[in-house]
C-alpha cells in the first residue's frame, strides 16, 4: 500500500489538472463545452471518491 502522502499528492495533482481543464473550459463557447462539463463532472466524482478513501484510511 502506498503512503496516504503519495496517495495525496496524487489526488492533488488530479484536482490541479481540473483545475486547468476547468480555465479551458471557460474558454470554449456553449455547444463545445458540454460534453467537457460532462466529463469533468466525472473526474470530479472520482477524485472526490478517492479523497474520501484516503481519508477513510487515515482514521485508523
Amino acid at each position: 500500500m502506498n503512503f496516504p502522502e503519495e496517495q495525496l499528492g496524487r489526488v492533488g495533482q488530479k484536482f490541479s489538472d481540473i483545475g486547468r481543464k476547468i480555465e479551458h473550459i471557460k474558454t470554449l463557447d456553449l455547444v463545445s463545452c458540454v460534453a467537457e462539463v460532462e466529463q469533468l463532472c466525472g473526474e470530479i466524482q472520482a477524485a472526490t471518491e478517492e479523497m474520501r478513501h484516503i481519508l477513510a484510511q487515515m482514521k485508523f
